[in-house]
């Protein structure tokens, strides 16, 4: 009987232990669970607060080299070319400084919510930093020493909030870009979508595309990466601003005078800039001293996004003219690492990119259509908004990748295919015959599409898209 009892204490021990076992993997996974949605919720609340921060700080770098601009026209009319050169001076550090106040500012922000410091994004302004201190200017001598010593400061915190925008990348100025240096490209490799690989790296010419790619012959020559010196805007978060001598009467004919002459009255300078001093001195025809404008390049109606590309932005019905326009903008990308307590041998990789954007309204019209000809930059910003990703404007988002940025900086150029970096794995598939050839084929069983038009995303005439991802 004693025996009996033994054998059935034992089975009830080992019927508790496997439900103990049972019950501490459910909270193992429940644990997993409650720390991934919490980890994409602060990152999401990280990202988007971190992007915002950037985009007021471009705000206010635009709005103070606008008033600069504003007291330069006001010292035109009074000669005093000792203050003139004395503002010019300022906005040249404003443009660099400025942003990259709120890029420190952005990361302070990240760190607050949540987001911890990413090895790789450091990295990316460690590269940045190492390579600036090259650069100089006739009127700022020590320019890249300091902006080197502006990076320095942001990187001794860590950054929890890259860039995900800058415009530190390689850039190749032969037909818009090689598409190996346009991530967009991967991301359609990858994925074997042969629409939007006829559109980056054909043009959207479906005959090429198809003939090519049923018997493709290798990439052939790669462009070298061309890397600017040219720091006149931050590499991080930059205003896009231009600086030039600019004679306004060429530029604007006789509204420059009106133009100039209301917004010197809103800042406070009416009683000095009057039409009588800017015709007595000769103002607008003065073509001695640089102004800062809007990079027209940069600045642009928000419907040519990319309109012919495979990240084309639509939009549907009429768009603000405050809120149509492409200019400064900030992508900030956030990442988190998790170990999963019920699988060791996998992490949880979490990211999340926010873009966010400074607006104005100059009494009803956009910020760069005060004077169109010559976009002089004047103190009209008021708010900030979260904006699509497609919105930024930039067909290169990815600048906070430090994988990427050392496959497009080495691995491009030097067309070499390292293994352990996924973007080289993706060029590898690509480069198997049986893979292009398969793209040649889909291309020729749609041959009715003589070209790949750029699709549209969401419901509704025109689409929509997620203002982060």
């Amino acid at each position: 009987m004693w025996q009996n009892g033994d054998g059935r204490a034992g089975q009830v021990v080992l019927i508790l232990a496997f439900m103990l076992v049972g019950l501490l993997f459910l909270f193992m996974l429940v644990t997993d669970v409650f720390l991934s949605v919490r980890s994409k919720n602060r990152l999401q609340n990280a990202g988007d607060a971190a992007a915002l921060m950037a985009a007021r700080w471009q705000g206010v770098t635009l709005n103070l080299v606008g008033e600069l601009n504003l007291l330069h026209l006001a010292a035109a009319c009074e000669t005093n070319h000792a203050a003139i050169a004395g503002i010019v001076a300022l906005q040249e550090r404003l443009a660099l400084a400025g942003p990259l106040v709120g890029f420190w500012a952005a990361n302070e922000t990240a760190k607050r919510n949540g987001a911890p410091v990413d090895d790789g994004m450091t990295e990316v302004v460690a590269y940045a930093m190492q390579s600036a201190e090259g650069h100089e200017s006739p009127t700022w001598p020590t320019k890249g020493e300091d902006y080197a010593a502006m990076l320095r400061t942001i990187l001794a915190g860590g950054v929890a909030a890259g860039a995900d925008n800058a415009r530190l990348l390689p850039a190749v100025a032969a037909d818009g870009g090689h598409p190996l240096y346009d991530r967009n490209f991967y991301w359609a490799a990858d994925a074997q979508d042969w629409p939007a690989i006829c559109r980056s790296v054909f043009h959207g010419n479906h005959a090429k595309a198809a003939a090519t790619l049923a018997a493709w012959p290798g990439w052939g020559g790669i462009p070298d990466a061309v890397v600017s010196n040219d720091i006149a805007n931050s590499e991080f978060f930059g205003v896009g601003l231009r600086r030039a001598a600019c004679s306004f009467s060429e530029a604007e004919g006789p509204h420059a005078a009106d133009e100039l002459v209301s917004a010197a009255q809103e800042a406070g300078l009416g009683a000095i800039v009057t039409h009588e001093a800017l015709g007595k001195f000769r103002v607008l025809e003065d073509t001695s001293w640089p102004w800062y404008f809007y990079d027209p390049g940069i600045w642009r109606d928000w419907r040519e996004v990319d309109r012919n590309g495979s990240g084309r932005f639509p939009l549907a019905g009429n768009v603000k003219p405050c809120y149509n326009v492409m200019g400064a903008a900030a992508a900030c990308r956030v990442k988190n690492v998790l170990q999963p307590l019920s699988d060791t041998s996998e992490t949880n990789v979490f990211t999340w990119t926010a873009a966010a954007k400074p607006f104005g309204d100059n009494h009803g019209r956009r910020v760069t259509d005060v004077l169109p000809n010559a976009p002089l930059v004047l103190p009209s910003f008021t708010f900030v908004r979260l904006i699509p990703l497609g919105g930024v404007g930039e067909s290169n988002l990815g600048a906070a990748d430090g994988e990427w940025l050392e496959h497009v900086r080495i691995h491009v150029p030097q067309q070499i295919r390292p293994a352990s970096c996924p973007y080289c794995r993706i060029l590898m598939k690509w480069e198997l015959p049986e893979y292009t050839h398969a793209g040649g084929e889909y291309l020729m069983s749609h041959a009715h599409d003589e070209v790949c038009e750029p699709p549209t995303h969401g419901p509704g005439e025109g689409g929509g898209t997620h203002h982060a991802h």
